[in-house]
């Protein structure tokens, strides 16, 4: 990560996810990145832990609060609390996962997920432009896919799969699409 500014609103489907939360003690951003979805819930005066392997870009320390736990971690290693999430969120990251341990380590963070707690997040899928140059290191799902992770301990508030043409992260333009999810464990 660069030290411009990539600070953005919150994405619209973490903003979807919010009103089905129901406690506010334990929270995550996996690969957090430039913390889009953190500031503002750092704004609102919640705690967050922010996971990411790159360090804190410099333009974001004014925003630093004591209630942010910055983590300069792959998020492949942590060790994911069973059931200790409130809320997970994690936004163009997970997919950034080698194949042969996906379904392990998706498990994992699903397993994090705390009883009536929210998971907040999007994956790859089939007809995203790296999918078709067949980059390595990066997991495809389709929505069936994502759904069945989830079964039968979640409700699927939202499952869909989006396209849309748009910059990478680097200015180029490519094709997106991912699987947007939002899903509350049960009792």
């Amino acid at each position: 990560m660069t030290d411009h500014a990539r600070i953005r609103v919150p994405h619209s489907l973490f903003l979807r996810a919010l009103p089905f939360v129901s406690q506010w003690d334990n929270i995550i951003d996996i690969g957090a990145g430039y913390l889009n979805e953190t500031i503002y819930l750092l704004e609102k005066g919640y705690n967050v832990t922010a996971l990411d392997r790159n360090p804190l870009p410099g333009v974001l320390v004014p925003k630093v609060t004591s209630n942010l736990t910055y983590l300069k971690q792959d998020f492949h290693t942590y060790p994911y609390p069973p059931y200790h999430y409130n809320l997970i969120i994690s936004l163009f990251s997970l997919s950034f996962t080698e194949p042969a341990v996906f379904g392990k380590f998706f498990t994992r963070v699903i397993d994090a997920t705390a009883r009536h707690g929210v998971f907040v997040g999007n994956i790859f899928s089939k007809n995203d432009d790296w999918n078709n140059h067949s980059l390595p290191g990066i997991t495809f799902l389709t929505k069936k896919e994502v759904e069945k992770f989830f079964s039968p301990e979640f409700e699927m508030i939202e499952c869909r799969d989006r396209e849309w043409d748009g910059p990478q992260y680097d200015g180029v333009i490519k094709h997106w699409h991912t699987v947007d999810f939002i899903a509350k464990r049960s009792a």
